[in-house]
């Protein structure tokens, strides 16, 4: 299956009109292209996105759209059975943001501050220390999250022990309406099995957006 076909079927799984999936098409097409850009590959890309009809039912869920009655009641989309979701923010923006930039070339975030900046949310979370992730955050992420929420959520993915970084891209997300901000997908090994970080970023480099599955 190439790209274009899995895209033709998450929009076909989506209860929204035909210029509404044709936008959300060219949104997706776009994520696909920054990740190859970034370095995966489209099979890699696939891997992580998960079945058509899940992303479709995560998107329903982060667009507010109604779910079609074949969907599966699923915490926040990607996949059944996922436990640990937090969405708050801009959390995942970057699968429908208007544009999309490499961090190379953008004039708002240092490429290298995201990424270290990134490690130490990951850290923070393998170290359970979830104060350190509510001080990194901004304050409307502040307001929202709980360390009692953060300690729930991390500890139901049974994730295990820290083995390694396998897999890292990012892209700044320049939103109209919320403003620039930098997004990375992280993939860390656990000895138990893998987890997905959604980590974004605001131009103050605070903590925008936390989404793990």
């Amino acid at each position: 299956m190439n790209k274009e076909q899995y895209v033709r079927q998450v929009t076909r799984h989506l209860n929204a009109s035909r210029l509404e999936q044709k936008r959300i098409q060219q949104d997706l097409l776009s994520d696909i292209d920054v990740a190859i850009e970034a370095g995966e590959s489209w099979d890699e890309v696939l891997k992580r996105w998960g079945p058509a009809q899940e992303m479709a039912q995560e998107l329903s869920e982060n667009m507010d759209l109604p779910s079609k009655k074949s969907h599966k009641g699923l915490i926040i989309g990607i996949l059944s059975g996922v436990v640990g979701v937090i969405v708050i923010g801009v959390v995942l923006t970057h699968l429908l943001a208007p544009q999309q930039i490499s961090l190379k070339d953008s004039q708002h975030f240092d490429e290298e501050v995201v990424y270290q900046q990134a490690q130490r949310v990951i850290e923070s979370m393998n170290n359970a220390d979830f104060d350190a992730i509510y001080d990194l955050s901004n304050a409307k992420m502040q307001e929202a999250l709980s360390t009692a929420e953060l300690k729930e959520n991390w500890e139901s993915l049974h994730a295990g022990s820290f083995q390694e970084i396998s897999r890292y891209y990012s892209a700044e997300i320049d939103s109209r309406l919320q403003g620039d901000y930098a997004v990375c997908e992280v993939l860390v090994t656990y000895s138990n099995q893998p987890v997905t970080f959604t980590i974004s970023f605001d131009t103050d480099m605070k903590l925008a957006g936390f989404y793990m599955k």
